[in-house]
């Protein structure tokens, strides 16, 4: 468990800290709010949803996360919070965040902070959780930061792929501070500032599936023409058509060399056929004789070692070189992840 140095208010625990012996005694006092909150992102937003729209799990960093130790938990408790108070607490954690390790890099995108308000109650939610992600977002978003609302409503905020889904639900009301990644769009698309910093952060590396709906939006706001919103749409198009012409070129040279090994291999042991066998399961045995197998093959066969790795003759399997172009994103691994989460997923 830590304490913050800038405000001994705030603490964070770890998921090992749930299980450590002695527990820290912070822990032990809120352990059944802090396991509730684990049990429910391990069972609810590390998991695919039939409602979500898309394939994968409801927010693809949460696993990750979990296994990294870059989740962090703390819980703030009491009924009678106000809005000041509650604003206070959460910008406190904020400047914590930016300072907590991993603070740049590939691996800071895993890190987030989730206050827990376990005692909150219904008829204060909206008021206390919803208006202070409301009024701290446009701050956070200038930072290159998240602030996202979870709480059993749930929030109104519908998911990037299906418009019905309410992918914010969660058993305890919480918010959740976490850094900005492409797929946000979904929480960002709906005023020009949010645009302005989205794209300042992510136009050169946009997600292949959100590419038309950011150039609407740019497009809407005046951020860009529409006949550059068009061309950067034609260009992305472009792109990832080579990718997937080069993935198709990578798998046909795979066979034709695959092919070969099989070729060579039936060659060596006397029989022009099986290759043709092992894709033919029917052909339990050589369909030619023993006697009648064509003797050129053998004869014509270069010896090999026992053991010595296959190779091609001469004019065998051509060459194929395949330029390098960027690493393509696997489809359905993230696409509007974690929008399909919501902000502090």
């Amino acid at each position: 468990m830590r304490t913050y140095a800038k405000d001994p208010r705030c603490w964070l625990a770890e998921l090992s800290d749930l299980e450590g012996d002695p527990m820290p005694e912070r822990v032990r006092e809120n352990l059944g709010t802090l396991r509730a909150i684990v049990d429910w992102a391990r069972s609810y937003l590390a998991q695919p949803h039939p409602d979500l729209g898309r394939s994968g799990p409801v927010c693809p960093f949460v696993r990750p996360a979990m296994s990294r130790g870059t989740m962090f938990l703390t819980v703030w408790p009491g009924a009678r919070l106000d809005a000041d108070e509650v604003e206070s607490v959460v910008r406190s954690y904020r400047d914590w965040f930016l300072e907590l390790e991993p603070a740049q890099g590939k691996e800071a995108q895993y890190k987030s902070i989730n206050i827990l308000f376990p005692d909150i109650p219904a008829r204060d939610v909206e008021r206390l959780i919803d208006g202070t992600q409301e009024r701290l977002k446009p701050v956070y978003v200038r930072d290159g930061i998240m602030i996202g609302e979870f709480h059993p409503g749930p929030p109104k905020k519908a998911g990037l792929w299906n418009e019905e889904f309410r992918p914010l639900r969660s058993p305890i009301p919480l918010l959740s501070i976490r850094y900005m990644v492409a797929t946000d769009f979904a929480f960002l698309r709906d005023r020009r500032e949010f645009m302005e910093a989205y794209l300042s952060a992510f136009a050169d590396r946009l997600p292949g599936a959100l590419t038309e709906r950011v150039h609407d939006a740019a497009v809407r706001f005046g951020l860009v023409h529409e006949d550059e919103a068009q061309s950067a749409a034609a260009h992305d198009a472009q792109d990832r058509a080579v990718r997937d012409a080069h993935a198709l070129a990578r798998a046909v040279a795979e066979a034709a060399e695959a092919r070969f090994h099989d070729d060579a291999a039936a060659v060596s042991a006397g029989c022009p056929h099986p290759a043709a066998q092992a894709r033919d399961p029917s052909a339990a045995e050589c369909p030619v004789h023993t006697d009648a197998r064509v003797p050129a093959a053998a004869e014509n066969a270069a010896p090999q070692e026992a053991g010595a790795p296959l190779t091609p003759p001469p004019g065998k399997v051509p060459a194929v070189h395949i330029a390098p172009v960027g690493d393509a994103a696997p489809a359905g691994a993230g696409d509007g992840a974690p929008a399909g989460a919501g902000e502090g997923a």
